[in-house]
């Protein structure tokens, strides 16, 4: 919780419309595919626990989260709001916190 995964979440369908996507079909096609790449991670890191340790992918996962909220929040800066990026960030965003969290 301390990395905002609950309002990334809770607000994901908002922070779509603010994107631009306006379109309910659209943004539950969005959520799926997130979901499928949240489930996708959480299967690979499954995997790589065994392997590395959880120490260091939880700081990957911290970095990881950071950037990609970074970039999410550059998709709205200067009034011109980036689909593309809002959801390249959110996706990021997803699969970051799978892999350590």
């Amino acid at each position: 919780q301390a990395v905002g995964i609950d309002a990334i979440q809770y607000f994901l369908v908002y922070i779509l419309s603010q994107s631009g996507i306006e379109s309910r079909n659209a943004q539950m096609l969005i959520l799926v595919v997130l979901g499928l790449i949240k489930l996708g991670v959480i299967v690979i890191a499954g995997q790589l626990f065994d392997r590395k340790g959880r120490r260091p992918l939880i700081f990957v996962s911290l970095l990881g989260c950071a950037v990609s909220l970074f970039i999410v929040s550059m998709s709205f800066i200067g009034g011109a709001s980036s689909e593309a990026t809002a959801i390249f960030g959110l996706a990021m965003y997803l699969a970051f916190f799978s892999i350590g969290m």
